[in-house]
């Protein structure tokens, strides 16, 4: 681990015998952040040996929207709404301008178990067409919608 926190070197020490698979742990951890090593005071590079489990999990596709609200009060206040049977779409429309520069309403298929475990616990058992309770991300609060599956 650098001094600045970055990992430059990483290494299996039990492979798992599958090449293509030990690879793939190796970049993902090159991949990996700490605190910066202080030694006295200093930054410093250290060698660090952790030991680590390597899970894989099916991934979970949904196709989401969302509706972003600067506040947990105007969040609110649109979940109230379509709670009254107001159109997502239309919400979306009406609202969309509020979304984060470079962020658009449709988000495609996602892995719900690549986003915060509290935004994907919410998703995971929602329906086609339902729609989440406001959700804390970032510096918003954002009410997700599951879509239709698109079939191919």
């Amino acid at each position: 681990v650098k001094e600045d926190g970055t990992v430059e070197h990483a290494r299996l020490l039990s492979p798992s015998g599958d090449p293509a698979w030990d690879s793939l742990v190796e970049k993902s951890v090159l991949t990996w952040r700490y605190a910066p090593p202080m030694r006295n005071g200093v930054p410093t590079d250290v060698w660090v040996h952790q030991q680590i489990v390597v899970q894989f999990e099916e991934p979970i596709l949904m196709s989401l929207s969302r509706l972003s609200a600067p506040s947990q009060s105007q969040a609110d206040s649109l979940y109230a709404l379509l709670e009254r049977g107001a159109d997502f779409d239309a919400l979306v429309s009406q609202f969309g301008a509020r979304m984060p520069e470079g962020q658009s309403a449709f988000l495609g298929t996602v892995d719900v178990r690549t986003l915060a475990p509290r935004i994907g616990d919410a998703l995971v058992d929602l329906r086609e067409g339902g729609y989440t309770h406001p959700l804390r991300s970032g510096n918003s609060y954002v009410i997700y919608k599951k879509l239709k599956r698109v079939t191919s």
